[in-house]
């Protein structure tokens, strides 16, 4: 029974934490985040979906106040990271579903790649990928950062095997038995696109030869 009302406790503070961030109440959010906090303390060992569910906190409140921010200092994402990092490192996150799991470890990516760690983006996408490699919000967005990558190396050649692997990325995401949490209506027309234009930028011939040699 304990155990059952503390499911319905998540499952409900999941729904408040969804319609504050969809509505941009950044009050909500904020008491959101605290009532998180107090159930944590009072729950026993933490729990790892807890700790999932600051960290959508904290997306919410980054997405209203500053969807776009390029400060060098970003505390809702920074808080996101650490409580990401935190739901994957308790005991509890490996009872989770290996989708919830994929979902914390594609959203860790993510902020990674956007505060400009792809390395070690990188290396939690793959991570995703090697225990559900048809999840696809975390190949869709290994693209992405494969890609942002490639721009920020000097090396010519290498630019155009990381642009192949990104392209190679892109080209999977219209697979239809991919696994999807939520994801943008028109995601299967962004990748195609910029699918087309790596190839159009791209010699896809030697960087292939390249890729499996």
């Amino acid at each position: 029974m304990v155990a059952e009302n503390t499911d319905a406790r998540i499952d409900d503070l999941a729904r408040r934490i969804d319609l504050a961030s969809d509505d941009g109440d950044t009050a909500a959010l904020e008491s959101l985040d605290v009532e998180c906090a107090e159930f944590l303390g009072s729950c026993g060992p933490p729990d790892a979906l807890l700790h999932y569910l600051r960290s959508n906190v904290q997306d919410g409140l980054q997405s209203a106040l500053n969807p776009r921010d390029w400060a060098w200092r970003q505390p809702h994402r920074e808080l996101q990271i650490l409580y990401l990092r935190q739901a994957r490192t308790v005991p509890s996150f490996d009872e989770l579903s290996p989708s919830r799991r994929a979902q914390i470890l594609t959203n860790l990516a993510n902020q990674m790649s956007t505060l400009g760690r792809p390395i070690e983006a990188l290396r939690l996408y793959e991570s995703v990928l090697t225990t559900n490699p048809r999840f696809g919000m975390a190949l869709a967005n290994r693209g992405v950062a494969r890609l942002t990558f490639a721009q920020m190396v000097h090396d010519a050649r290498h630019r155009v095997v990381l642009a192949a692997y990104a392209c190679r990325d892109f080209e999977r995401v219209v697979d239809p038995d991919l696994e999807w949490e939520s994801a943008p209506e028109n995601i299967i027309a962004l990748v195609n696109a910029k699918a087309s234009k790596i190839r159009s930028d791209v010699d896809m011939v030697l960087a292939q030869t390249k890729m499996d040699g």
